[in-house]
């Protein structure tokens, strides 16, 4: 099923939930998959991706054009210049 656009805010929301540890991997898949009918494994895909990318690491997923900009503009918005910077280096890489 396809991941739509409209949900990618949310689905944001729930991966930085899980970033700064105040969701689980399974309370935040079970969010997902309640409120927009997500596959679980997709659910995990983004919260993973999202965490990685935070960490500095190279994400294991892919993530399709409009959800990577979604993500990158608001780890700005949210986390600064410091944090994006980061990520835009390990994207470089």
């Amino acid at each position: 099923m396809k991941i739509d656009n409209s949900t990618i805010p949310e689905v944001y929301k729930v991966a930085q939930q899980f970033y700064e540890g105040t969701l689980t991997l399974q309370e935040g898949k079970s969010q997902l998959a309640d409120k927009f009918r997500m596959n679980s494994s997709s659910a995990s895909d983004y919260m993973y991706n999202f965490r990685y990318l935070m960490e500095g690491k190279k994400i294991t997923r892919t993530l399709n054009a409009f959800s990577f900009d979604y993500f990158l503009d608001n780890i700005f918005k949210d986390y600064g210049q410091e944090k994006f910077s980061t990520v835009l280096e390990e994207f470089r890489k």
